[in-house]
């Protein structure tokens, strides 16, 4: 495992969240984060325009050699922009305000 704070790389697919304006009504992506690790992990989903978009579950354990689906989703009436980001951060099972151990940003 990664020696110092926030340098255990965050495997996360696909590698952008996009939105189009010409399908309203199918406005969600799948996001599967990755642990191969050999600890248990656990990570949360920040965004930046946390009005336009939400993502389910938003933060969850996520055992050693595992994945995880996310479904993030454009609100009704938001305007996707190229600035908006998410943020995944990883962490120790069992330690939600523990030191990040990696991050990984998806515009």
């Amino acid at each position: 495992m990664a020696g110092a704070a926030g340098d255990l790389p965050c495997l996360v697919s696909p590698s952008e969240v996009a939105f189009t304006a010409d399908s309203p009504g199918a406005q969600k992506q799948v996001l599967t984060i990755f642990n191969p690790y050999e600890v248990d992990l656990s990570f949360k989903i920040l965004c930046t325009s946390p009005v336009d978009y939400s993502a389910t579950p938003s933060s969850s354990p996520l055992p050693s050699k595992t994945s995880f689906d996310v479904v993030v989703r454009a609100r009704p009436g938001a305007v996707a922009s190229r600035r908006d980001r998410f943020l995944i951060e990883m962490r120790r099972a069992g330690s939600s305000e523990g030191p990040v151990l990696g991050k990984k940003a998806r515009p």
